[in-house]
């Protein structure tokens, strides 16, 4: 599992399944860590792993029968604030994803 901000930078988030995501060893040590450097974010992989994190969430939260659900969409928005240290998520209703994706992408 990889932190998509990661946890020395922000710790308030580090237990969060919303800011964790499924990586192989290669994507992890070449696309998230160039060179393997852990203490080095890809931001261009940053960007997709949150796009991606984004679309599983959505798939969760709406396609997924009740008691399947892992994810708190709340928990995602305080995941976004503290990793992009902004406040632009905590204003976004419930389930708007379309909104969040567009916060990535003006936030980022």
């Amino acid at each position: 599992m990889h932190h998509i901000f990661p946890r020395h930078q922000f710790p308030e988030i580090a237990d969060f399944i919303e800011n964790l995501i499924a990586l192989t060893s290669g994507q992890h040590l070449q696309c998230a860590h160039p060179a393997g450097n852990t203490k080095v974010i890809n931001k261009d992989y940053q960007y997709i792993c949150l796009v991606n994190k984004t679309e599983s969430i959505r798939k969760n939260l709406l396609e997924d029968e009740e008691k399947n659900i892992i994810y708190n969409f709340f928990d995602f928005l305080k995941v976004l604030d503290t990793g992009l240290m902004t406040d632009y998520f905590q204003r976004i209703g419930e389930n708007d994803f379309s909104a969040i994706v567009h916060g990535i992408e003006i936030n980022f």
